[in-house]
C-alpha cells in the first residue's frame, strides 16, 4: 500500500497520488500512478497526512479484506472481499 506526495516546483503544488495495480499475465504486475489530490505547496505535514488519510479511504484503490481486516490496493485483492493473502492461506491459490 503506497500513497506518495509528489512536489511539483515549477507549478508550486504537491500531487497526491496512489499507485494502481494491474496485472499484465498472472506474474506481472504494473503500477501507474494517479493523482487523487492537489494540495498547495505550503501544505503542513498533517495537511499531506490528512489527504493521504482520505486517499486510503478511496474504494477505487484500496479496500478492506473480509477474512484479515487489512486495507490492500485494489490490484492485490483476488476477487471481491478476499486479498490474494487470505485466497493462498484460505483457498489454495498460487500468486
Amino acid at each position: 500500500m503506497r500513497v506518495v506526495p509528489v512536489g511539483g516546483a515549477l507549478d508550486g503544488v504537491l500531487w497526491v497520488e496512489v499507485a494502481a495495480i494491474t496485472w499484465e499475465s498472472p506474474h506481472t504486475p504494473r503500477l501507474s500512478w494517479q493523482a487523487l489530490t492537489v494540495l498547495p505547496a505550503g501544505a503542513s505535514a498533517a495537511e499531506v497526512a490528512a489527504a493521504q488519510a482520505e486517499a486510503l479511504q478511496h474504494p477505487s484503490f484500496f479496500v478492506v479484506c473480509d477474512r484479515c481486516n487489512r486495507r490492500h490496493p485494489l490490484g492485490w485483492m483476488h476477487g471481491p472481499g478476499c486479498c490474494q493473502s487470505c485466497a493462498e492461506h484460505w483457498f489454495g491459490a498460487v500468486y
